[in-house]
């Protein structure tokens, strides 16, 4: 079912044997004179794909929604990785400014070297 760029491929009557399997798309320049390919290989295998007994009467719209809602679902898991992540390096650098305040606060330098290194370091965090 083809409909904007999406195209749904339903295959009936799969071998009960089924293992692999690989779908070809030839995409065509929409300037022939070019003569310009490209070739996308898909591939499965039998533990991948979800069995069902029969597949619902979607109508395109159908299909573009539930698409939209797993694209929805997957970039809000993103959102949620990346916040994580950030609320760690957040954590992170106050542990670090910690450090370097109890360093300074405590002077436990033996050389104008080492208060440097630290001052630059302490400019690289904040």
């Amino acid at each position: 079912y083809p409909f904007g760029n999406m195209v749904v491929v339903s295959i009936s009557n799969v071998p009960k044997s089924f293992e692999e399997i690989a779908l070809t798309l030839q995409l065509v320049q929409s300037d022939v004179s070019k003569a310009e390919y490209k070739r996308i290989v898909f591939y499965t295998n039998a533990d991948e794909v979800e069995k069902v007994d029969t597949i619902g009467a979607y109508t395109a719209n159908d299909y573009r929604i539930e698409y939209l809602q797993i694209e929805r679902s997957d970039k809000q898991e993103k959102i949620k990785e990346l916040t994580e992540a950030n609320e760690k390096l957040q954590a992170d650098n106050q542990d670090y400014q910690k450090t370097i305040d109890e360093l300074i606060a405590n002077e436990q330098f033996e050389t104008a070297e080492e208060i440097e290194a630290i001052r630059k370091i302490e400019n690289m965090v904040m």
